[in-house]
């Protein structure tokens, strides 16, 4: 989400929301107060401030409070003041886990491309690209394709995201986008501001002068910038931005001006400029006075190239070619010799044929267009000239690979993307084969047993000289460290601290300079292990980074480092980013332990763990069916116990964490060693318990503590090695694993608990808010006022999410969701009648629940089915004329929602109810005569009477250029998504479409999956159903009982059984509470509404409550 936030002074109420009905006013530390009539039901967002004025953001959870006067009268609620504690929080790091900048070039060598051609390319190639959080793009391109007139080379720079850049790009009026290029280097790029605020002026390419004879695009951060500028500027080069990166193309342009030769190559400019450059990069170079050629170059941040071609190619080893003169001795570089380590030297198409290069800092970026990919090393200067690739280095170290490898991508676009996987964790949980290749690529050299981190080979000798190594982190990184503490000390031999960020700090722990101190973070910027560094760096220690994310604080501010590799993480709770940091802190282990002679038997034993530890991995992932069938068993139970020791006691920890992170389920990883001094006082057969037993050191103990556990009458659940016909005696089910080596056994038995926690979240959760408690504080139906709904955490509600730049797979994604939650609801005949997106929350990896249910109504009776309901704008047209209506007045407020997500505004803005009904039909025309005979003859004659309107059609209200670009993932299209607005938002019900044939729909089946689908109807409980009238008090009295009897049940685990399948109206319903002596008028049932005038019918806005109670909808307007 792309949400924003205010900072309030301490002690100081930070937001104050007025209307008819309610007035609240938050303060951040002494509670609420309230003045309130009738039901409040609000989406609360708290910022919370901090002694040190820092904001955290902590995520929406939704509240539900009713409250009853002393004097009981339903309609006077007094205020008081209470205090309200916040029964669930989650702080949410909403940017972790992305780079800053991305970038993509393509280079097309006699492959005739018109500009248009090549602009869909780039702009395709950034969209692959594309993180959420990321506020400017740019591209640079040829302006010309004329050999008799001076060329020049094309910017376009756009703040916003990458659609924003589109649209401008063809906004150029002096650009044909019909002109044709046989060969053409054009560079592309996108970030989120680093450097300087997000403008035009600050995106990417950054150029070299007013005439842009030099233009470049950066991803990662030079930290001499400032030398480098000031250095440039004396010299009298001028800036015009605020980034790091104006500093290359500048110093480029000044190697250019004072270069001694005419004939200085384009890459030998390079090299002298990176010899400058402090920091970590990946630079791609274009200029006017090497047209046609590519530079491009990398050192600590992720670049590669991609190849193709319909010809043969030159080679399939691109040698590494060194310069034989000195680094140091710039003066004559430009004119020493290259030497040849093979005799090729290049790689292009045989016979000097067509060919296409694609650039890009990420796999996804290419992969659709080719599967042929150069993985750049570190200091690896690659040329493209004449369409012919050559890479060159330098200086020569000995454990260089003299070449660089085309290899072939084992991945499909469906990988890159959501593929046909049902969640993004559910994605990067089977893409760990490939992501821990990532992560030992160019680093284990298999043949020569050999280990190299480029990024601590400099600081080697200090690292070994140290007196002890400290291990910070937080949640999954520190997981990671604990699994690795004991190999780590095996190999290094050096003591092996492992410390969670925040505890480190509380304890002021002494830390000296002799110390080597490690920080890991997935996303460089875990506000705790940050401060843990700082706090180190404050006392001279040396620290060193592991993260994901190159440029992130952490990778800036720590000595040295290493890059996990694992590529992005877009689901919430990380999975293949552990994996990733467990292989790299092995990885440093084995580096450290190359030179003793002890060591070398385990050190090769370990090394080829990890080459086949791939293949294990997807070994561990068939099994994914196994884990499913077990997680149907378990998804009911209230807590489950993860237990093992020795390496796999960080499986348990992290296991646990999985669980309950993503299904709210209770779960506690336990040391198996300590089971006698508590933890078995919990087991029972009742209980679900997962052991951890491996063939390793510890596997005896683990024996030991099965038996303790089936003495208790427990039912085990163990993780065992297949060849373990010892453990599985005594299990009630096993998952048998492959065996390797022990210090690698985590990565394998990790994952099977990752698969679980992501089956039990699906199968604990659909599309529908879960109510996690009820509850009361006082304590006798005498005092009885409060009573509170608990219900899930979620980011945000969908208002922000429409006026994101949604491509056609979330939009999709996002409606397939809400038409399985209410053919969830629909399936035991629930109609919800107050769809609307403030009624709707979702998370940050697309997740999607439906909640508010206070309007709720079983669809088997006409009891109550009001005609004032559905906030006005998500209105169907046979609630607006007093229809008798059914389940599919829920389908029409989908459409208009869906027609705001692609609009970003509402499509029927009425300010009453005639005006509501004047909107539709003046945009969907006046309804048929067939339609009018449905009518109650007063609203018959209204509508008959008003002006007939012919409507307008489906590709004028909604062009071609309001939606997104069109995918070819899944081949999702523009046509699909209007077909499916134009049947839903039809004013006849009875040719509606419905929510079976939506969830069929060519736009929306691409995610049907028959398990969310085709899901069980959840269980009701309506005690409207029971009694229809109850005084107030009478009211009271069953509220109390009902939540007396959910606290009983819960603590019987009925509840819980069901969390989100158990919906529960009764004091729910804000209009439920209806006093005997309620006049007719006041309790109209559908059958009444013929006895209504036309005024009442139409124009009276008996909803005025409701509208006045979306606040969030009007923030968003």
């Amino acid at each position: 989400m792309d949400l924003k936030w205010g900072r309030g002074g301490q002690n100081k109420g930070v937001a104050v929301f007025t209307s008819k009905t309610l007035l609240v006013v938050f303060q951040t530390h002494y509670g609420v107060e309230m003045e309130a009539e009738g039901v409040l039901k609000l989406s609360l967002t708290f910022f919370i401030c901090q002694q040190d004025e820092k904001i955290k953001m902590y995520s929406v959870y939704t509240v539900a409070l009713m409250r009853f006067g002393s004097d009981g009268n339903r309609g006077l609620m007094k205020a008081e003041n209470f205090a309200l504690v916040l029964l669930s929080y989650h702080q949410q790091n909403l940017f972790c886990g992305m780079q800053t900048e991305r970038i993509f070039a393509y280079l097309n060598y006699r492959v005739p491309r018109t500009r248009k051609e090549i602009y869909e390319t780039l702009i395709k190639g950034l969209q692959r690209l594309e993180y959420r959080g990321y506020d400017s793009a740019g591209v640079a391109i040829d302006g010309n394709n004329n050999e008799d007139k001076e060329r020049f080379i094309k910017l376009v720079k756009k703040r916003g995201k990458v659609k924003a850049l589109e649209e401008e790009l063809y906004k150029q009026d002096d650009l044909d986008s019909k002109t044709d290029f046989e060969t053409h280097f054009g560079i592309a790029h996108t970030r989120w501001a680093t450097h300087g605020v997000p403008s035009a002026i600050n995106s990417h390419p950054q150029r070299s002068d007013k005439r842009n004879e030099f233009v470049v695009i950066h991803n990662g951060i030079i930290t001499n910038y400032k030398d480098l500028r000031k250095f440039l500027e004396s010299k009298g080069y001028e800036f015009e931005s605020e980034t790091d990166t104006e500093t290359i193309p500048k110093l480029i342009k000044y190697m250019y001006d004072n270069r001694e030769s005419e004939d200085t190559s384009f890459s030998a400019l390079v090299e002298r400029v990176i010899q400058q450059l402090e920091g970590a990069f990946a630079l791609v170079f274009k200029s006017i006075h090497y047209p046609g050629e590519a530079v491009a170059t990398r050192r600590g941040s992720p670049l590669l190239i991609g190849v193709r071609s319909k010809y043969k190619l030159s080679t399939e080893q691109v040698p590494v070619l060194y310069r034989t003169c000195n680094i140091e001795n710039v003066k004559n570089i430009c004119n020493s010799q290259m030497k040849r380590r093979d005799s090729s030297t290049c790689l292009h198409a045989v016979g000097d044929k067509a060919v296409e290069f694609f650039f890009a800092s990420d796999a996804s970026a290419i992969i659709e267009h080719t599967n042929r990919v150069i993985f750049l090393e570190d200091d690896d200067i690659a040329a493209v000239t004449d369409g012919k690739l050559s890479i060159h280095r330098l200086k020569r170290s000995a454990s260089d690979d003299p070449s660089r490898a085309i290899q072939t991508l084992q991945m499909e676009l469906q990988q890159i993307m959501k593929g046909n996987f049902s969640a993004f964790m559910q994605k990067e949980i089977f893409e760990q084969p490939e992501s821990v290749v990532n992560t030992m690529r160019g680093r284990v050299n298999f043949e020569s047993s050999t280990v190299l981190l480029g990024g601590l080979k400099d600081h080697l000798k200090e690292i070994r000289r140290c007196r002890r190594l400290i291990i910070i982190g937080c949640g999954t990184s520190y997981h990671a460290a604990v699994a690795t503490r004991q190999v780590l000390e095996e190999l290094t031999e050096l003591p092996v601290m492992v410390e969670l960020a925040s505890d480190f700090l509380d304890r002021n722990t002494p830390v000296f300079r002799d110390d080597v101190c490690f920080f890991i973070s997935q996303s460089g910027e875990t506000a705790d292990t940050l401060m843990a560094l700082r706090y180190c760096k404050e006392r001279r220690a040396l620290t060193v980074g592991i993260t994901n994310t190159v440029g992130s604080s952490i990778s800036r501010e720590t000595d040295c480092g290493v890059h996990i590799n694992a590529g992005p993480e877009i689901g919430v709770a990380s999975t293949k980013a552990y994996t990733s940091q467990f292989v790299s802190l092995v990885m440093f282990g084995l580096m450290m332990s190359e030179d003793r002679i002890s060591l070398q038997k385990r050190r090769q034993e370990i090394i080829s763990g990890l080459k086949s530890l791939p293949e294990m991995i997807k070994e561990v992932l068939s099994l994914d069916e196994k884990i499913h069938d077990l997680a149907l068993e378990l998804y009911k139970q209230r807590s489950l116990l993860v237990m093992g020791r020795g390496y796999n006691y960080a499986t348990c920890l992290e296991g646990a964490l999985k669980i309950k992170e993503i299904t709210y389920m209770h779960s506690e990883g336990i040391l198996a060693g300590e089971l006698k001094h508590g933890p078995l006082a919990l087991i029972d057969k009742q209980m679900p318990v997962i052991m951890v037993i491996m063939k390793d050191p510890c596997f005896t103990k683990c024996q030991n503590a099965l038996q303790q556990v089936t003495a208790r009458q427990g039912r085990p659940i163990i993780l065992c090695s297949k060849e373990d016909t010892e453990s599985s005696k005594f299990a009630y089910k096993t998952i048998e694993l492959p065996h390797t080596v022990d210090c690698l056994q985590g990565v394998l038995s990790v994952i099977p608990l990752q698969l679980l926690s992501f089956h039990l979240a699906v199968l604990r959760g659909y599309d529908i808010i879960s109510l996690l408690n009820v509850f009361t504080p006082q304590k006798s139906l005498e005092e009885f006022q409060d009573v509170y709904l608990v219900m899930e955490l979620m980011d945000a509600n969908l208002c922000q999410v429409i006026h994101m730049e949604l491509d056609h797979e979330r939009m999709s994604y996002l409606l397939y969701q809400m038409l399985c939650g209410i053919k969830h609801l629909h399936s035991a005949g629930i109609i919800h009648r107050d769809l609307k997106p403030s009624n709707i929350v979702v998370k940050s990896d697309c997740t999607l629940k439906i909640l508010d249910f206070g309007l709720a109504r079983t669809a088997c009776t006409n009891f109550m089915m009001t005609p004032y309901v559905v906030t006005r704008y998500y209105r169907a047209p046979e609630v607006i004329l007093g229809m008798g209506y059914k389940e599919n007045v829920d389908i029409w407020s989908v459409g208009c929602i869906m027609g705001e997500l692609v609009k970003g505004c509402v499509i029927f803005q009425g300010t009453d109810h005639i005006d509501q009904w004047n909107k539709v039909i003046e945009q969907l025309g006046t309804p048929s005569a067939d339609f009018m005979k449905k009518l109650q003859p007063t609203v018959r004659n209204y509508v008959e009477n008003r002006p007939k309107y012919p409507g307008i059609k489906f590709e004028e209200l909604f062009p071609d250029w309001i939606f997104p670009s069109e995918s070819d993932r899944d081949k999702l299209k523009t046509s699909q998504a209007r077909d499916l607005l134009s049947k839903m938002l039809v004013v006849d019900p009875d040719k509606r479409i419905s929510v079976d044939e939506a969830l069929r729909h060519p736009y929306i089946t691409v995610w049907y999956d028959p398990a969310e689908a085709e899901a069980p109807p959840p269980q009701i409980y309506d005690a409207q159903l029971e009694e229809r009238e109850h005084a107030i008090e009478e009211w009271k009295e069953l509220i109390y009982k009902e939540v007396m009897d959910w606290e009983e049940r819960s603590k019987n685990g009925v509840v819980k059984d069901q969390p989100s399948d158990f919906i529960m109206f009764g004091f729910l319903s804000t209009d439920a509470a209806v006093n005997s002596n309620t006049s007719p008028s006041q309790s109209s049932s559908i059958n009444d509404i013929s006895s209504m005038s036309t005024e009442q019918t139409l124009a009276s806005d008996t909803d005025s409550s409701l509208d006045a109670l979306t606040g969030p909808l009007e923030g968003c307007r």
